[in-house]
Parts: C-alpha cells; structure tokens; sequence
C-alpha cells in the first residue's frame, strides 16, 4: 500500500450548506489509515464546521493553487486524491501523475451522492438547497441562489461585477438551460428582470455583455433548516412574477434554431441573401473569406434597411454571424476544394462561387435541422415550420398561410429527393 494519501478538496465552488459533502468525505478517508485532507474555499466563504486544515483562494485560480501544492508536497509513493466541481482542476490534476506521485482526480458528486442513490429534493422553505444534482430550479430557489452567487463572489458594486451570461454557470448543473422548458429558458431573464424591478441587482452593458451586481451589497439570505417566521412570511407575501406563456410549436422550432446559432429574422435574410449574391457577382477573381462576404453583405443591408414604426434596430451583428453559420451549415458557399463548413477554416476560407441554389440550399438546412433536433416532426407541422422561418408579422407584412406552407413543402421535397429525410406515413425523420 503506499505510504501516504492526501484528500485534496475543492470546495471553492460549491454554495450552501457543505456539511453532508463533508461528511461523505470523511468516509472515503476511513479505509487509509494515516490520511490527511486539504480543504480549499473562497476568500469570504463561510468555513464548514469541524475543518481545520483549510486554504482559501485570493485570486489565484484553484487549478494553479491545488496544483502547486501537489508540485511542493510530493514523494515518493504519495497518493493526492483531487475532488472537485471544476473539470479544469481535475483535468489539471490528471497531468500530474508521475513515478513519484499519483494523483486521482474525482468529481466531487461521486462523493456525496454515488451511483444509485438519489439526491434529496430540498426547498428554500425546508432544509438547505440541494446543488449537486436534482430536479431544475425553480423561480424562488434561482432568485435565492442567484443572490448567494453574487454575495460570495462579491459582486457588489459596477467595478467588480458578473457577466449576466455567467450567471447561469456558476448557478450550478440544477440550472442548466432547456431550451424546450420555458421555465428553464428563461430561467436567468426572470431572475434579472426580479433583481432590478425590486432593487437588489443593478444592471448595466450592451446587449450580450451585461453586467450584474448586487446594488448595495446586502449579505443574500442565508438558507437555513428552519428559516425564520419572519423570512416565511416576508417570501410568502413577495409579490410572485406571472409563470412565462407555454411557447407554440412554431416558436420551439425558433429555439431549435437559436440554440444552434443559425436562426435570423424572416425579413432580413431575403435582404441578405441578395447582398451576398450581388458581391460574388461583381468581384471578379480576388479573394473573399466567407467572414469578409458577409461583413460586406450585412453593410448593404444596414444602408437599405427602412426602421419600423416601432423604431427598433435589428442585431445586425448577431444576424450576420447566425446567416454566415447557416450558409456554412448548409455547404451553400463554394471554396477552392469544394464547400465551406462550420469547422474550423470555415470563416477564412476564400469562397470561389456560390451553390446554383444557394437559397433554396441554406433554407433547406434550417428545416432539416428543425426536424432533427425536434425529433417528432409530422406532415401537419408544414405550417409551422413556415411560421418560424418565414413569417413576417402581422398587417401589410404577414405572409399567407398558403405561401408558407407552399414554401415548406419545395423545401421538403427538396430535402426528400437528396436523402435526407425520410417520410414514413405521416411521420418526417432525418436520415
């Protein structure tokens, strides 16, 4: 047996109560005699009772920390068992193993909740949250854990602040989004929008760059085994947001398609489609990467665009990005040694020409992409494949129904004929 083993655990990003993780620590230990532990948290993370050899983070990444420690304190025959939530300290850990020293790196789940058992189901109102694994969050435990994440990163102010689209991660694996449970989806926008209709989260920063902090720093609540009367009663009498509309199938299938980054607005993709034809028409024999094509293509667009009444402006840099994913996706666009992709090289590559359909091409991809991701897909869902990729609105704008399902059929057939989907009663598959 070797002569020495070191229980290394990352605790630094764990939220909440940590006691029974610790415990199942602990009866890992019991069968190496002798064994010593290392516990690492955050700089202002409260200490789990009963520890006494603690460490904790100023700075410094967890995976450099824990890592040197390793580097300074092995001999030979040691035994560094890593625990932790973070895949880069225990992949970081992995490398180190050498002839002197063997390190076992372990995701810390494995450790309170092995395979087979079950996690316990815990609210805000009973008992501490549950954050290594269950059922999703719901609203009151997101706004809740939400406030913790914030309080122990101390994010309370506009000069030390969190990416709102980091907020999600650090929430932990119960907020992991589901682009096809609204709850889910917009989980982190409800949570948000709470924050600064009620004053406790300030927000600030363009679209895609936010920025959130806690406005005056107050400490989050901590969520004990039996919250205050006071607390019971504070929560119950909040004011509860109205639970978001169950989405329509035509605007599940827009999900599909933003979750892959190639959906855009049935208006503006016409528009870009004949900017990008009209630049390969005219630029003889030079060089043009795809990116290039449509950054060129997305400033044509941008002067010929008439601003609707309610005066609001397209993403046009989030649109231009989506087109040239789908173009890429669909291998519309023609490079020196055959089509383009999404992999990499896909954006330098120079593109020689463009598919003879190029648009029928590219359409035929968010389609086939819907009935792939989607799953269930049947004939009857012609109209509202057509809605979520081509209708318009409503008044002068709206696009007839008949038109839309005309649309969608060329598209499948067109899609049939290539063998990629294949139609078995009144079920659609991809092939």
């Amino acid at each position: 047996m070797p002569s020495s083993h070191v229980f290394v655990v990352d605790l630094s990003r764990h939220v909440g109560e940590a006691q029974q993780l610790v415990s199942a620590v602990l009866r890992q230990m019991q069968p190496y005699p002798g064994s010593t532990s290392l516990w690492y948290v955050r700089a202002n993370q409260p200490s789990p009772p009963g520890l006494s050899t603690l460490s904790r983070v100023n700075g410094e990444l967890p995976a450099t920390t824990i890592c040197n420690y390793i580097h300074q304190n092995s001999a030979s025959g040691s035994v560094f068992h890593v625990l932790s939530y973070d895949t880069a300290v225990l992949r970081a850990a992995s490398e180190l193993n050498s002839d002197s020293a063997i390190v076992v790196p372990t995701y810390i789940r494995s450790f309170a909740y092995p395979e087979g058992s079950t996690a316990p189901k815990q609210s805000t109102t009973q008992g501490s949250l549950n954050f290594l694994g269950g059922p999703p969050l719901t609203f009151d435990e997101g706004v809740e854990i939400a406030k913790q994440v914030l309080q122990n990163g101390n994010y309370t102010s506009r000069t030390n602040s969190l990416l709102q689209s980091r907020l999600r991660f650090e929430m932990g694996p119960r907020a992991t989004k589901n682009p096809l449970d609204p709850s889910s989806a917009f989980l982190i926008k409800n949570i948000v929008q709470d924050g600064v209709a009620k004053g406790w989260l300030s927000r600030e920063g363009a679209s895609g760059a936010e920025t959130i902090w806690l406005t005056d720093g107050t400490p989050a609540p901590q969520v004990t085994s039996a919250p205050t009367a006071e607390l019971s009663k504070a929560l119950a009498e909040q004011p509860k947001p109205e639970p978001p509309k169950p989405l329509t199938r035509a605007a599940l299938m827009e999900a599909c398609l933003r979750s892959r980054g190639i959906g855009s607005p049935p208006a503006v993709r016409p528009m870009c489609f004949d900017a990008i034809q009209d630049i390969m028409s005219k630029k003889g024999k030079s060089l043009l990467s795809s990116a290039h094509l449509m950054r060129q293509s997305r400033e044509q667009v941008v002067k010929q665009w008439t601003p609707s009444e309610a005066g609001k402006s397209p993403n046009w840099e989030a649109i231009s990005v989506c087109i040239l994913n789908m173009l890429l996706a669909s291998g519309a666009l023609i490079g020196d040694d055959g089509p383009l992709n999404d992999a990499i090289g896909g954006q330098s590559g120079n593109v020689v020409k463009l598919h003879p359909e190029f648009r029928d091409q590219s359409e035929a991809h968010l389609v086939f992409h819907i009935i792939k991701k989607m799953g269930d897909v049947t004939t009857s869902d012609k109209t509202n494949i057509g809605l979520a990729l081509f209708q318009r609105g409503g008044g002068k704008d709206k696009v007839p129904i008949e038109d839309l399902i005309c649309r969608v059929d060329t598209l499948l057939t067109m899609l049939q004929k290539v063998g990629k989907i294949d139609v078995e009663g009144d079920s659609i598959k991809a092939v």
